[in-house]
C-alpha cells in the first residue's frame, strides 16, 4: 500500500505486511535505477530527514494491528488533522471518521433491505421494505433474522453482527442505489479522467514526456479494467443474502478478499489523481506527469490471477529520476511546493463534503 507521505524523497514508499508479523516500507532505489530497499519503518531516517508530519504517520502506522488501504487512510486523516506543518493553517477539522461511519450505517441498512426482500414470506407486507416505516421494517428484519438463524446454524445476533462486519467490508464499493456515489465509483471517475486526458497528452508530446504519458494512460487502464471486475463481483456477494451470510461464518477470509479486492486496486490513485487534477497549466502538467510517473502502483503479477487475464508487467518503462529541479538529493528538504501542496491537497480529501452520498444518508 501506498504510504502518503510529503518528504520528497519518500515519494512511492508503500508498506507491507511481513511473514513473521508486523510491518516494513519499501522505497524506491533513491538513484532512480530499478530496485527498491526494503526497511523497516524506523529505518527510513537513515535515508532522509523525514518531516515532523511523515515521522507522525510513520509512528501511527507502524503501531496499526493489521495494516490495511481503510487502516492506512483512517491514520493519514488522523495525522493530517493533528496541526502539523501547513495544516495548521487550515484551520478546520476532519469529519472524515463522521463520514465513514455514515457510509457504514448506510451499507448495513441496504444489506438489511436485501435480506428482507429476500428472504421475506411471499404475502407477508403489501408495502416493499425499502418504502416501509423505520419501526415497521425492524420488526420484519427481526422476524426475518429469526426465522433464518436455524437455517445459518447461529443466533440472531450473530447474524446482525454478521451484517455489521460485512457493511464495513463493503461501504466502499457500495451496493444497490449506494453504489452511484460510493467512495470507489468515484475513485473510477477520477481514473477515466486522469487516463483519457494523459492519452490525449502522449499524443502531444515528444521524447520522454509522451512515453511518461503513455505509462501512465497504459497503466490506468488496466487498473481500469481490474476494478471494474473487482467492483462488480463484491457487489455481485449481496445478490444471495443466505449465501453471503453462509460463507461469511464459514470463510471470512476468502470473503473479506473479495470484499476489498477494490480497495487495494484504487486506494494508490488518489493522490495521484489530485496531483494531476491540481496541475492547470501546461508547464505544471509537465512537472505533474514525471511526479506521477515516480508513483504509478506497481501492477502485481496476482492481477491476473484475481481477474483472469493478463498484463505484460516487464514491459512497464522505469522513469525514476534521482534528482529533481529544487531538491537536495541527501536530505530531501527542500521542493517546498510539493509538500505543501501535498499536505494541503490531503487534508482537504480527508475534510471533502459529499452532498450526493448525505442525501443518501438523510433517505435511508
Amino acid at each position: 500500500m501506498a504510504v502518503p507521505f510529503t518528504t520528497p524523497m519518500l515519494a512511492g514508499t508503500r508498506v507491507r505486511p511481513t511473514a513473521r508479523g508486523g510491518t516494513e516500507l519499501i522505497v524506491p532505489n533513491l538513484s532512480g535505477r530499478s530496485g527498491v530497499y526494503i526497511l523497516p519503518w524506523h529505518g527510513i531516517r537513515d535515508l532522509c530527514r523525514p518531516n515532523p508530519h511523515d515521522l507522525r504517520l510513520s509512528t501511527r502506522v507502524s503501531r496499526l494491528d493489521m495494516v490495511t488501504p481503510e487502516a492506512l487512510r483512517h491514520a493519514a486523516r488522523d495525522v493530517a488533522t493533528e496541526g502539523l506543518a501547513e495544516h495548521a493553517l487550515l484551520g478546520i477539522a476532519a469529519p472524515g471518521g463522521t463520514r465513514d461511519q455514515a457510509d457504514r450505517k448506510l451499507t448495513n441498512f441496504l444489506l438489511l433491505l436485501a435480506l428482507v426482500r429476500q428472504r421475506e414470506p411471499v404475502g407477508t407486507s403489501k408495502v416493499p421494505p425499502e418504502r416501509e416505516r423505520p419501526a415497521e421494517l425492524v420488526r420484519r428484519a427481526l422476524l426475518v433474522i429469526t426465522r433464518l438463524a436455524p437455517l445459518l446454524d447461529c443466533t440472531p445476533g450473530t447474524i446482525a453482527a454478521s451484517l455489521e462486519q460485512l457493511a464495513g467490508l463493503l461501504a466502499s464499493t457500495g451496493i444497490g442505489r449506494q453504489a452511484p456515489q460510493a467512495r470507489h465509483t468515484r475513485g473510477m471517475e477520477n481514473l477515466h479522467r486522469l487516463r483519457d486526458e494523459t492519452r490525449v497528452w502522449s499524443l502531444q508530446q515528444a521524447d520522454e514526456d509522451a512515453a511518461m504519458a503513455s505509462l501512465v494512460a497504459a497503466v490506468t487502464d488496466h487498473t481500469l479494467t481490474s476494478a471494474s471486475t473487482a467492483m462488480t463481483a463484491a457487489r455481485g456477494l449481496s445478490d444471495d443474502m443466505v449465501v453471503l451470510l453462509r460463507h461469511w461464518h464459514a470463510t471470512p477470509e476468502a470473503i473479506g478478499q473479495r470484499a476489498t479486492r477494490p480497495d487495494w486496486l484504487l486506494d494508490e490513485w488518489e493522490p495521484i489523481c489530485r496531483i494531476w487534477r491540481g496541475a492547470e497549466t501546461q508547464a505544471a502538467r509537465r512537472d505533474a506527469l514525471r511526479e506521477i510517473a515516480l508513483m504509478v502502483p506497481a501492477v502485481p503479477r496476482a492481477f491476473a490471477a484475481w481477474m483472469g487475464h493478463a498484463f505484460a508487467v516487464d514491459e512497464i518503462p522505469n522513469f525514476r529520476q534521482g534528482v529533481r529541479r529544487n531538491q537536495d538529493w541527501r536530505t530531501g528538504l527542500t521542493m517546498l511546493a510539493p509538500i505543501v501542496r501535498d499536505e494541503r491537497t490531503g487534508l482537504m480529501a480527508a475534510v471533502a463534503p459529499f452532498a450526493a452520498t448525505a442525501q443518501l444518508h438523510h433517505a435511508a
